[in-house]
């Protein structure tokens, strides 16, 4: 593959990959395989850091993510491979491991418009996720008017439908114009306008 994508998991990923590797060359070639992390920490297990292959010839090298207690985070890097003509390969990997920490709330949609005085069920859908980008499921997030007369009138999770989205039922101020209401986990924000006609 070009790149490895280990997904996002458990801080004791026990997840592997395939590396297929071919000798394209016209002789035979000793190939090593190296894991480069981008910043200091773990990496993923190589079964074997060289490989001797015939032209044409072809190999699977499993790699592995058999480290146990990560700490929360994205944990990247590349696999150099390198034969001994002189060619190298560079197949980027990532993996993350959950933190809890809520880093961000994305806001998945939204209405912008509704009637004046009218309850709008799921007027706001959003997911809240850590530094690595992994949902968070287990925070509480709380959400308020900030301006334009209306109210929150509850936040529900749709978890069991679609993994980490909740929605924001508001109803709209008596007044025409702009109802900003703000969604808030731990320290982080987010304002989402939503305009009574």
């Amino acid at each position: 593959p070009t790149s490895l994508s280990f997904g996002g998991g458990s801080s004791d990923p026990q997840v592997s990959r395939v590396v297929s590797l071919t000798n394209v060359g016209q002789s035979d070639e000793t190939f090593s395989i190296a894991a480069n992390p981008a910043a200091a920490g773990p990496s993923p297990s190589i079964t074997t850091n060289s490989v001797r292959l015939a032209a044409g010839a072809s190999v699977d090298i499993p790699i592995t993510w058999p480290t146990a207690g990560l700490p929360g985070g994205a944990y990247e890097g590349t696999l150099l491979i390198s034969g001994t003509s002189g060619t190298q390969t560079h197949i980027p990997y990532w993996y993350a491991a959950p933190s809890g920490i809520p880093a961000r709330i994305t806001v998945l949609d939204s209405i912008t418009t509704g009637k004046r005085r009218s309850v709008q069920r799921d007027a706001i859908l959003f997911r809240i996720t850590d530094a690595a980008g992994l949902s968070i499921t287990s925070a509480t997030p709380t959400a308020n008017t900030v301006s334009g007369g209306g109210s929150v009138r509850g936040i529900v999770s749709h978890d069991d439908e679609v993994p980490g989205l909740y929605g924001v039922d508001v109803q709209l101020g008596p007044a025409a114009g702009s109802n900003l209401f703000c969604i808030q986990v731990g320290d982080v924000s987010f304002d989402v306008a939503i305009s009574g006609s």
